[in-house]
This record gives structure tokens, C-alpha cells and sequence, in this order.
């Protein structure tokens, strides 16, 4: 697994195309949904990086106070293994997301070749 850095969204990424009618929604296949996987799953990858950054922050701090005390250190380590969770929670939804994603490519496929 490998995280990325994140990319700069431009605001023009974000606004709807002006060629896509209302109907042309409706009759949406799932070819047409890919893109949208594509996105989610970007997102994912930023707040994973963040997530990332966030914790090797509370690891460089916890190994410079290491001598600390107990109490001190407790505490760290509940907050490392909170972030972890997180992180794992995150991995979770980028894989059923990459899932949805193979499925909607093998269905489209099968599409093309039924034609």
C-alpha cells in the first residue's frame, strides 16, 4: 500500500459540466460511474496522507519524550493507537471502493461484448 500526496483540486474539477443534460443522468450507465470511484478514492488517498503526516508527527514527538513520564506516555500511546484505527478505517473504504470499481470495469467490459 502506498500513499500519495495529495493533489491540488482545482475549483473547475469541482464544478458539474455544462454539456450534461438532466437526462443524460438518468440514462447513466456504469461505465460512467468510474469516475466518480476515481475521485472518492482520491480523496481517500489525501485523508489517508494527512492521516500519515498526523501520526509519524505523534511518533517523532513521543520518541523525543520517551524519557517522560508513565502518564505522559499512556497517553501517546491511547492517541497513536486512536490514529491507527483510523487509518486502518480508511484503508477499509479505499479497498471496497477499488472493489466497486473492478466490478464496474468488469461489467462494462462484458457491455462491450455483448455489442
Amino acid at each position: 500500500f502506498t500513499l500519495l500526496s495529495p493533489r491540488n483540486i482545482s475549483t473547475s474539477e469541482v464544478e458539474t459540466s455544462p454539456t450534461m443534460k438532466v437526462d443524460d443522468v438518468d440514462k447513466e450507465t456504469p461505465c460512467m460511474e468510474d469516475e466518480y470511484y476515481y475521485k472518492d478514492i482520491q480523496d481517500i488517498n489525501d485523508q489517508l496522507y494527512v492521516q500519515f503526516l498526523k501520526q509519524q508527527e505523534k511518533v517523532l514527538s513521543l520518541s523525543g519524550r520517551i524519557n517522560s513520564s508513565e502518564e505522559e506516555t499512556r497517553v501517546l500511546q491511547v492517541k497513536l493507537v486512536k490514529s491507527k484505527a483510523q487509518i486502518c478505517g480508511l484503508e477499509d473504504e479505499k479497498k471496497s471502493l477499488l472493489d466497486r470499481m473492478c466490478f464496474l470495469e468488469r461489467a462494462c467490459l462484458d457491455k462491450e461484448n455483448l455489442k
